[in-house]
């Protein structure tokens, strides 16, 4: 699987195998959006990597990591503060 360094980056880096026991394996990804691109674009050549590696199939599946879900929101809170920041700049600029 070939991709930019910028894809892997964004999808790829951060993955983290977080079990594998009898042929099903678990990785771990930083956010929903990372876990369905992998699961729709990489899961092929990750299950094909992990069989050579071990030796038999192995079916893998993609978990986020615990509280992504709220590091999102938080990273949306920060981009609304500086967002509602520049607004306040900019008319302080116009009124000066």
């Amino acid at each position: 699987m070939q991709m930019t360094k910028g894809a892997f980056t964004r999808w790829l880096a951060g993955s983290v195998l977080v079990s594998l026991d009898r042929g099903a394996a678990t990785v771990q990804a930083h956010d929903s959006y990372a876990v369905q691109w992998r699961s729709t674009r990489s899961l092929m050549p990750i299950q094909r990597t992990l069989a050579g590696i071990v030796g038999h199939d192995v079916a893998v599946t993609f978990t986020t990591s615990p509280g992504a879900s709220g590091r999102r929101e938080r990273q949306q809170q920060k981009a609304g503060i500086v967002r509602e920041t520049l607004q306040e700049w900019s008319l302080a600029a116009v009124f000066a």
